[in-house]
């Protein structure tokens, strides 16, 4: 009988039948199989998915009422020769106050601005990873765990603890700072108030854009965008802005100063090695000019905080 126990505990070691779950730590980042590298960005309770680089346009993934979303935000770098489908990378599931919850995936679009499920993530590429469930709220507990599994090869548990409406730990900035970021580099240079925006070389003749309604006042955030790459930037594409106050929060618009600064245009792009001025712009009631509000400015895949 002892024979066979020794038998038996050489074919499990031999077999890999051990456990082979490693903890995740959400302070690395890990390389599997040479194939793909893997970094936690940020996780969440929330009611709605969204992607990291917001437009106007923007939409998401909306959980139903009285649900909540537990979202884990991974970047994934393909190393490999391949291409991979979210399928072919992970698999898995969130255990929650000891309840299985089925794991779903969706990922960002490479300019961050969209939520996809058919992409794949090519050589040398970078992409944001939503692994998220839906829970009901009253199921929110403190303690959670996402077990997954990446390639087929290497087992994960990740536990964290999460509260509902969690915030995203912004990077705060102030005016003067330089943003050097992967396409471009981008100097805060003013935030400010006003009735209308104007070009900053005003000549004898020129044009500026009036708030729409007189009760109403410009928040701006004037940056000097510098497109570091060898393509065009869209900055429509690239880059977004709200302003928060109170509860609400306001889209931005767009505007970008001529080359020379002497006029304003609504659209254009940035070329390569170029530097354009660009004015954030919100529109807001005069009754809540004195009230302290920040800006939250969206751009590959990042968020800034940026206050008065």
């Amino acid at each position: 009988m002892k024979k066979i126990i020794s038998v038996l505990c050489v074919l499990l070691m031999l077999t890999g039948c051990q456990d082979k779950t490693e903890v995740f730590d959400s302070s690395k980042s890990y390389t599997i199989q040479d194939q793909v590298k893997l970094e936690i960005i940020k996780t969440e309770a929330i009611q709605k998915i969204e992607p990291s680089n917001k437009n106007i346009m923007t939409s998401g993934l909306q959980a139903r009422d009285d649900f909540l979303f537990v979202d884990v935000l991974f970047k994934v770098t393909n190393v490999s020769t391949e291409q991979f489908k979210l399928q072919q990378i992970f698999t898995g599931r969130y255990e929650i106050n000891q309840i299985s919850y089925d794991l779903n995936m969706i990922m960002e679009t490479k300019s961050y601005t969209g939520l996809t499920t058919t992409d794949t993530i090519k050589k040398d590429e970078e992409r944001y990873v939503h692994l998220y469930c839906e829970i009901p709220k009253d199921e929110m507990k403190k303690e959670m765990t996402l077990h997954f599994q990446v390639m087929n090869k290497q087992e994960y548990k990740y536990t964290f603890s999460i509260d509902e409406e969690t915030k995203v730990n912004d990077n705060k900035q102030s005016i003067g700072d330089t943003l050097s970021l992967q396409q471009s580099q981008i100097t805060l240079n003013r935030l400010g108030q006003s009735k209308k925006i104007e070009p900053s070389k005003k000549g004898l003749f020129y044009s500026y854009i009036p708030v729409d309604n007189q009760n109403e006042t410009y928040i701006y955030l004037q940056i000097d965008i510098h497109n570091t790459t060898d393509h065009e930037i869209n900055p429509k594409n690239y880059i977004y802005s709200e302003y928060h106050i109170d509860d609400t929060k306001v889209s931005s618009q767009i505007i970008l100063e001529s080359e020379n600064h002497k006029s304003l245009e609504t659209s254009g792009n940035i070329e390569p090695l170029q530097t354009r001025t660009l004015y954030m712009i919100t529109p807001i009631n005069d009754s809540l000019l004195d009230k302290q509000g920040y800006i939250h400015l969206f751009v590959e895949g990042k968020t800034f905080q940026i206050m008065p």
